[in-house]
């Protein structure tokens, strides 16, 4: 079962080695509405949500309009974890994509938005108390895409 992950583009990076004829990029999400508990060996599509093109007034706040990445795959990993965020790195399977891996940033609410595996639980709860709050990922659970594509 894929889970659609519907996410705010953070940005991206060139990821190419010196001397490569084709373009490959890397891209960082974070993660706004995935449909799923995000874990790794997960095959995920990310959707990005369109900023500054939210729904009139009229209708409620909390639609947006969205947008197909391209990005396809599975979840590969975990590359960084923080107090009250996990970082997942998906490797994109879509053929002749430019962007090769994606990193998609989430708040850490178990269940909710993504599991980590026994092992990392145990580890994150050693050392959770040493590692700072850098920056945070907004999660809207009542957010309502509208995909364009």
């Amino acid at each position: 079962q894929t889970n659609v992950i519907y996410t705010r583009y953070r940005g991206g990076a060139p990821a190419s080695p010196p001397g490569e004829y084709r373009r490959v990029d890397v891209g960082f999400y974070d993660v706004a509405l995935p449909s799923l508990p995000m874990e790794v060996g997960q095959w995920v599509e990310i959707v990005k949500i369109k900023e500054g093109q939210e729904y009139s007034p009229l209708e409620a706040e909390n639609h947006y309009r969205t947008q197909k990445t391209g990005i396809e795959g599975p979840i590969i990993g975990v590359k960084a974890v923080e107090s009250d965020l996990v970082e997942f790195v998906v490797r994109n399977e879509t053929p002749g994509a430019i962007v090769s891996h994606a990193y998609l940033t989430v708040p850490k609410i178990d269940g909710v938005t993504m599991h980590l595996e026994w092992w990392r639980r145990v580890l994150w709860a050693m050392v959770n108390w040493t590692i700072p709050k850098v920056r945070t990922a907004q999660y809207e659970d009542n957010a309502i895409p509208h995909n364009e594509d």
